[in-house]
């Protein structure tokens, strides 16, 4: 995990806002004066009844942000715990059963791990979707698509892909199946009223917007069953044993209000910071593939794949001209492999290996793209030189 020390000092220019998003104003403030004293929000003395209030105040600000209720919301570690715990703990009742599993090929590792395991604890089909996503449900749902568990990314956090989601939503809600979508590369710009789509269960988190890591959330609509993943006390209604740490809990809350007031001037700049950044990378390097370019994209997000280089080795070098950058998914950046979501969008793994990702975060500037444009023609020139027929169609903006 980078370090916010390192990432926030001016010598350093952080452009893997997939990987850690920079704290917002006020969050880092907010989490040291919870810190001055602690007690456990469960507990039962004066201090302890503060805590549990400031819990409940984040819990009414995360439902507030989403248009669910409060009782909707439930704490979690990360995201990847809450997609886990909603793909393994979702339940019909006593006399049903999920008679298979969907999800998309996109999906975070953390759901595609999970759909694989519960195919095998619960004996069911998991069928895993090309991007093309809702094509090939529909197919699915002309074969009787019934009482299945579902599982798909609104947009995936290396390409960007958008999924349809209130669409494929209604196809297995028309089945009578549960479905569950994650938030999370999404929520950085896009507000949403999660009422007005046909979801049962979303994942959401802290860090992604800007707030401390180590706290997300699933929320689960009233009438969804889901037992617990985590077993302990009362905590969370019974649904998620462990303490919940209340001072990141207040560093989501801060992070929650900043990004209410700036998300929609955000958007519009990283909008046209991603589309700027898009033309200068046509322009400047030759053969470059911009993975699902026909697709409706988030901004703010661009994999570029080099014919000719290692990205891991591009990676490095920008790092070395302080520029942080990323290669296929946060996940898999320890991964010399091409990435399942590049294997999904039918990049091959040569030119797999060349991929870039710029991805910005609520604090990117175009100095910041300045500087990347400035750096990435020099890092090409040096890996290219080691081809002499990649240098050739190499030029210098």
């Amino acid at each position: 995990m980078t370090d916010n020390r390192i990432q926030n000092t001016p010598s350093v220019t952080h452009l893997d806002g997939d990987s850690l998003t920079p704290l917002r104003p006020g969050v880092q403030e907010a989490i040291s004066n919870s810190l001055s004293s602690l007690a456990n929000p469960d507990a039962r003395y004066a201090s302890a009844r503060y805590y549990a209030q400031c819990l409940e105040s984040c819990r009414e600000e995360v439902a507030k942000m989403i248009g669910a209720d409060t009782s909707e919301i439930f704490f979690t570690s990360n995201a990847s715990e809450s997609n886990t715990w909603a793909i393994m703990c979702a339940d019909l009742g006593t006399s049903l059963s999920f008679e298979g599993l969907v999800g998309g090929q996109t999906n975070h590792i953390s759901a595609i791990n999970a759909m694989s395991s519960r195919a095998k604890r619960d004996h069911i089909p998991f069928q895993e979707l090309r991007p093309k996503i809702y094509e090939s449900i529909t197919s699915l749902s002309l074969n009787k698509l019934e009482r299945t568990l579902s599982s798909f990314v609104w947009a995936d956090p290396e390409v960007g892909v958008i999924t349809p989601v209130e669409r494929i939503g209604k196809e297995v809600k028309a089945g009578g199946g549960v479905f569950h979508v994650d938030f999370v590369t999404a929520q950085r710009t896009q507000r949403i009223k999660v009422k007005d789509f046909p979801i049962d269960m979303m994942t959401i988190s802290s860090n992604a917007m800007g707030g401390p890591p180590g706290i997300s959330a699933l929320y689960v609509r009233k009438g969804i069953r889901i037992k617990p993943l985590i077993f302990g006390g009362s905590q969370e209604g019974g649904r998620r044993g462990g303490m919940i740490p209340v001072f990141l809990a207040e560093g989501w809350k801060k992070a929650i209000q900043h990004w209410n007031e700036h998300v929609d001037q955000e958007r519009r700049r990283i909008e046209t910071l991603t589309n700027d950044l898009l033309q200068w990378v046509k322009d400047t390097i030759p053969d470059v593939v911009i993975p699902a370019s026909d697709e409706p994209r988030l901004p703010g997000i661009l994999n570029m794949l080099v014919p000719g280089i290692d990205g891991q080795a591009a990676v490095s070098k920008l790092d070395l001209k302080g520029i942080q950058t990323g290669t296929g998914s946060s996940c898999s950046s320890q991964s010399l492999k091409v990435s399942h979501v590049l294997r999904a969008l039918g990049v091959s793994s040569l030119l797999g290996q060349g991929s870039v990702v710029v991805s910005l975060s609520w604090n990117s500037t175009p100095s910041d793209m300045k500087l990347f444009q400035e750096a990435f023609p020099a890092v090409l020139e040096e890996l290219m030189a080691l081809s002499p027929k990649g240098l050739q169609r190499f030029r210098r903006a």
